[in-house]
């Protein structure tokens, strides 16, 4: 078997021989290309191995290409308030696409052993919070900290988010309702997730602001229009802007909404409050923690009682006590350039330890200090002695 390293130096070789002769030639050698065809000649093994490694890499350019493209439009037409804030593509400074990419188990392996590796981000968030806990306590709360990554972390790359919006194409298409691409806001994520939409479908009509939709509705009656976002959680945005274009834009006739995501929290709260509006999302409906099966699983039987001793453990890892309400409903999400602020505290230090965007860009993550619970012990004494 040749080496990496025999091909390399192999290759370099050939390319400053044929860099040379290309003083001669119109056409530019392609270093990968003649890599691949010194590596057909060596070992099969190694073609083969050399042939995913580019296109790996490739893959890598072309997700930040594309979304840099996106983000940088994004940025020099709109976005003047987030400017100041310096928002620019430092946002894909860390981004790595492989921890976008889910096992056959639907996990995001590759985040989760970044994050659970010695002295990782896991470890240094135990240690912090918790300083004065025992080895074992430490050892059980990394575990179940793991667990629930693995049960929780939900990333949203750039193809994923590509692949929903074009699905959304094809629903609203065959809607035969030629909506309107209602922006609300481009300072926010309608804006990048608009800009996105239009790569799939060009010749989408889009109004930006809430005056721009006054102006176009009054000059098409019975205008209908579709919002696109990322995420919804509580609901309170969207019932903000139903009630809003209700309430000013008289030509307007349905609403829908469309997000890639939707806690049921919210989404129930929304048909409550405005059912005539059309709301969407892909896949299943997002749960609160304390709704969530994985949560009753931590459920224990001691003596034929349920205690909630392992379910009250991880709230106080999470550091989301009140996990019923809009905020800090123990999600666990991230988008390329943002992460909601219905993350847990935790979720939202893990994500920043993935994703090196500008800080206010990790909604619900602050500065992790000792947690104010006092000692923290896993199995207490009491049920230690009944485990054994």
């Amino acid at each position: 078997m040749v080496s990496f390293s025999t091909i390399s130096k192999i290759g370099k070789s050939i390319i400053r021989k044929a860099g040379a002769a290309a003083h001669t030639s119109t056409i530019a050698p392609n270093p990968e290309t003649m890599r691949l065809d010194i590596a057909k000649f060596l070992d099969t093994d190694v073609f083969v191995k050399t042939q995913k490694e580019i296109k790996e890499f490739s893959k890598k350019i072309d997700f930040e290409h594309r979304l840099a493209e996106v983000l940088d439009k994004y940025n020099a037409t709109k976005l003047a308030s987030a400017q100041k804030r310096g928002r620019t593509l430092e946002i894909l400074d860390n981004w790595k696409p492989e921890f976008g990419i889910r096992n056959s188990n639907g996990v995001y392996q590759n985040a989760i052993n970044e994050l659970s590796k010695q002295n990782g981000a896991i470890d240094k968030y135990i240690a912090t919070v918790f300083p004065d806990i025992s080895s074992e306590t430490a050892k059980n709360a990394k575990s179940l900290l793991t667990k629930y990554l693995e049960r929780n972390l939900d990333i949203y790359s750039y193809e994923r988010i590509e692949d929903i919006l074009k699905g959304f194409a094809s629903q609203i298409q065959k809607s035969g309702k030629n909506p309107v691409i209602y922006v609300p806001s481009d300072e926010k994520s309608y804006g990048i997730i608009a800009e996105i939409y239009k790569k799939i479908a060009p010749d989408a009509k889009v109004v930006t602001g809430w005056k721009n939709l006054i102006d176009y509705s009054s000059k098409h009656p019975n205008t209908n229009i579709a919002v696109l976002d990322d995420c919804i959680m509580s609901g309170k945005s969207v019932e903000d802007i139903y009630n809003s274009v209700r309430q000013s834009c008289k030509g307007v006739k349905d609403i829908d909404f469309f997000a890639c995501t939707a806690c049921e929290k919210g989404v129930n709260q929304i048909k409550a409050n405005i059912p005539e509006a059309g709301i969407h999302y892909d896949g299943q409906l997002r749960k609160t923690l304390e709704e969530s099966d994985f949560f009753k699983e931590l459920m224990i039987t001691i003596n034929g009682k349920e205690k909630k001793i392992q379910q009250d453990f991880l709230k106080t890892l999470l550091r989301c006590q009140d996990t019923t309400q809009g905020l800090a409903t123990g999600s666990a999400v991230m988008f390329p350039y943002m992460a909601p602020n219905n993350n847990s505290i935790f979720a939202a230090n893990m994500i920043e330890s993935l994703f090196s965007g500008p800080r206010f860009a990790i909604k619900n993550c602050e500065k992790v200090g000792v947690s104010k619970e006092g000692k923290l012990e896993y199995p207490p004494q009491w049920l230690a002695r009944l485990l054994k």
